[in-house]
């Protein structure tokens, strides 16, 4: 019988949250998938715990590698394993809403131009406190538009892709071991697929130093630029990345900085103000220098409510 949905995750030593991303996606309200966890050498509890579920949850289908491998190359060993007709992503951490896979199905079988979609997302901290939202123009025109434009504020973990689509660009590029999922949308559009997203918040993605994209800061932004010069049939520059150097570190360090303060202005409510502010802070992403630069471009409401806080 064909499996109508596989759902593909992969976890390295995170024994904090994983079994909460298990849980979300185990209590969907489309419940009619097989879902495949790799764990990529992971060296604390995460096996032990993953293991507990495969046991109890026929849906499961577990691959253990002996060593870390990356993202890119860990995500095609669970392709190569899927049924599914279509394939939804999750990040390990990340929560996805009860009905999120339903939605998604249904947006893609009433678009059926529509390869890959995406959804909205809430941005939450270590212990789920709001903190803001990606929330954006969702038609494909614009989609299209922005990712060409290398504006890449789409959550991987939020996608769901036709299968057929997916394996008619080859899945994800081995050859690319940082913005593997920027890279599969600018093949995708070459193609000839579209992509769209549907206008709700679906989808948590757990803000964290250690694990976000954005940390890796040279090494992203070369992985990027190859998938562009790709798209405009520009020469590759060289595959071998160097070793980034103490003052590359820097900048990546103020590049992940600004990238908290940008989100930190994203929020929508007092509450998410307050409570970015504090997590931001707490984290040390963000300074007094930035909070008086940002006090220039704020609205006097905005301003006179933050100082309430000092």
């Amino acid at each position: 019988m064909t499996i109508p949905l596989s759902v593909i995750l992969s976890v390295w030593n995170d024994e904090k949250h994983i079994a909460q991303t298990i849980e979300s996606i185990l209590k969907q309200t489309f419940a009619d998938f097989e879902f495949i966890i790799i764990n990529d050498g992971s060296t604390d509890k995460t096996q032990t715990i993953l293991d507990g579920y495969r046991a109890r949850e026929r849906r499961i289908k577990l691959i253990n590698l002996p060593a870390r491998s990356g993202l890119t190359k860990a995500l095609n060993q669970g392709l190569a394993l899927a049924e599914g007709q279509f394939i939804a992503r999750h990040d390990s951490g990340d929560l996805s809403s009860p009905e999120r896979f339903e939605e998604q199905l249904e947006y893609l079988k009433r678009n059926q131009n529509i390869a890959a979609c995406f959804s909205w997302a809430g941005v939450i901290s270590d212990d789920e406190i709001s903190l803001g939202e990606f929330v954006f123009n969702h038609r494909p025109r614009t989609i299209k538009r922005r990712l060409l434009k290398a504006n890449n504020i789409f959550i991987h973990g939020s996608v769901m892709m036709r299968r057929d689509a997916l394996n008619a660009v080859d899945g994800y590029d081995d050859a690319i071991k940082a913005s593997q999922d920027f890279d599969l949308w600018l093949r995708m559009l070459k193609a000839g697929f579209f992509i769209g997203a549907v206008p709700k918040i679906l989808y948590y993605w757990r803000l964290d130093p250690l694990s976000i994209s954005i940390s890796k800061g040279k090494k992203q932004d070369f992985y990027r630029n190859m998938a562009l010069n790709r798209y405009y049939q520009l020469p590759d520059d060289a595959l071998e990345q160097s070793k980034v150097s103490e003052q590359e570190s820097d900048d990546a360090t103020a590049r992940l900085q600004r990238y908290y303060l940008n989100l930190f202005w994203r929020v929508r409510n007092k509450q998410q103000y307050l409570a970015s502010f504090k997590y931001l802070w707490k984290k040390n992403l963000i300074t007094s220098r930035d909070i008086l630069k940002a006090f220039l471009i704020i609205s006097p409401f905005d301003y006179r409510y933050l100082l309430r806080y000092f």
